[in-house]
């Protein structure tokens, strides 16, 4: 096997508006650590297989089909092979185009196209320096653990409210998959774990806890650049609580501070025996249509044209407008990508916000003792959070408000859970 690695500052160099908060409405104020994109090409004699991973929100379908068409071609593969994995920081760049749709000042939609387009060239420079820099290597896998998430979803009278719930379900997996040279010396680390980025608020561009995460592990491993990619955490937050027992909002020293806590946790992984894996690459892809509950009548959309709050009455104009036009979603597009090496190991990508239910379901059904199951989410697509089965009775943001910031005129179906799971199982089946 063969690899190439490459890096890129995707910190853009003027303001540009933050992606995450619907009320901050300002744009950047300068930074508080630099977004990364790294990428990292895996060949083998029949297979390329391109893994971007990138401080960013996520991407919409034209800037991902775009991107991972430009990157195929640089990288001497399909678009298939290649993945783009986010943090899903909230301290990144607007780049989506429905970050556009909600706003109609010309100056914010320029900093939309500008941030968008600086993504897209710096991630494009980073791929022909790893195309062009490909290694002998070999690689290793493991898992180790850690509590620095825990759910957002606290139950107030039968009904989950955006509040710390230790005691709620989450994901403690730290996936880690090593990247070694012909000296079997570590070269990257990629690093799974579910968790909102978060932490960090304000008006500077920032990984959030990732940053943490990075410095912690090059500081004890020599430099190692670490390639971080979100789990299963639409409905997990750091534990990072104030006096009264609710999220904190910062400081940057507390956002360090659990970065670090998760990177001690990939340094012990990478201090034991690992397991090596090798064997052909081979890559899938399956793309899904997930419906939406059924739409209301049109007069109950009109009833929120005079809503107080701007989103909700910009959720109402938009609906109404697709209603108007015949372009009224049914189902939002979904995907599931799957990267087996030889028959040792199994990463599964999923597109959106995928809670935590559903990320330990796949792991509970589909990784077995012989095979590390290393499960991601925010790749490729941002549609939209996908909240588990069991989760609608309860209500919540995951479920039932989420939808109003994409222009959607309603919720996932819960069937969505059980659609997400049968692609997972049919790919590692194939694998």
């Amino acid at each position: 096997m063969h690899y190439g690695l490459a890096t890129v500052d995707l910190t853009p160099p003027q303001p540009v508006l933050l992606a995450g908060y619907a009320a901050r409405t300002a744009p950047s104020e300068g930074s508080y650590a630099p977004l990364l994109g790294r990428v990292l090409l895996l060949a083998d004699e029949s297979t390329r297989f391109v893994w971007v991973t990138a401080d960013l929100i996520g991407f919409d379908a034209a800037l991902s089909q775009r991107l991972r068409a430009r990157l195929a071609t640089l990288c001497a593969t399909s678009p298939a092979a290649v993945w783009l994995s986010v943090s899903h920081t909230h301290c990144g760049p607007s780049i989506r185009q429905v970050d556009g749709l909600r706003t109609t000042d010309p100056a914010d939609q320029a900093r939309i196209e500008y941030a968008a387009e600086w993504v897209y060239q710096r991630l494009v420079a980073a791929a022909a320096a790893a195309a062009a820099d490909l290694r002998p290597g070999s690689l290793a896998v493991g898992q180790g653990h850690s509590d620095i998430a825990i759910s957002r979803r606290r139950l107030v009278d039968g009904v989950a409210a955006m509040l710390p719930n230790p005691l709620g379900r989450h994901d403690p997996t730290v996936d880690v998959l090593l990247v070694r040279d012909e000296s079997a010396r570590p070269v990257a680390a990629v690093v799974g774990y579910a968790c909102h980025p978060t932490t960090m608020g304000g008006q500077l561009l920032g990984p959030d806890y990732i940053g943490g995460l990075r410095d912690e592990v090059a500081a004890a491993c020599q430099g190692l650049p670490v390639l971080f990619v979100n789990g299963c955490g639409g409905d997990l937050k750091t534990r990072s609580l104030n006096a009264a027992g609710t999220w904190s909002g910062g400081p940057l020293s507390e956002v360090q501070r659990l970065g670090r806590e998760l990177g001690r946790a990939v340094v012990g992984v990478l201090h034991r025996p690992l397991r090596p894996v090798g064997g052909p690459l081979r890559v899938a892809r399956r793309e899904l249509a997930l419906p939406l509950q059924p739409a209301r009548e049109l007069a109950w959309y009109r009833g929120f044209l005079a809503d107080p709050d701007p989103w909700r009455r910009w959720w109402a104009e938009q609906v109404l407008a697709q209603a108007a036009a015949g372009t009224l979603a049914t189902a939002i597009p979904a995907v599931v990508q799957r990267l087996a090496v030889g028959r040792e190991l199994v990463v599964l990508a999923m597109s959106g916000e995928v809670c935590s239910p559903i990320g330990l379901r796949v792991r509970r059904e589909l990784q077995t003792p012989d095979r590390p199951l290393f499960v991601a989410a925010y790749t490729d697509l941002a549609p939209g959070y996908l909240a588990a089965r069991d989760q609608f009775g309860e209500s919540g943001y995951e479920v039932d408000r989420w939808f109003w910031y994409h222009g959607l005129p309603a919720p996932l179906d819960p069937s969505a859970e059980d659609r997400l799971v049968a692609a997972c199982r049919g790919l590692a089946e194939g694998a």
